[in-house]
């Protein structure tokens, strides 16, 4: 039961990366005047992959500074 309910969470959070990557990809291929639906899908799951790695990034780093602040705070 407790494996069932880290999966449904490690799910959830893989979906919403993805979900960010894909509209962080779409905004920079607008800004470059660059098609969503142009480009082959194989072009297209690069740059996601590329995208949720930098999302993944994003959260780690900001997951570190949100534990370091509470430790911090919790010393002084």
């Amino acid at each position: 039961m407790l494996s069932n309910a880290k999966q449904k969470l490690l799910d959830k959070s893989k979906n919403l990366i993805r979900q960010r990557a894909i509209r962080s990809v779409r905004a920079n291929l607008s800004e470059q005047g660059i098609e969503f639906e142009s480009l082959h899908k194989d072009d297209l799951e690069a740059l996601i992959a590329e995208a949720e790695k930098d999302e993944r990034h994003k959260l780690l780093t900001r997951s570190l500074v949100g534990i370091i602040a509470a430790l911090t705070i919790g010393h002084v």
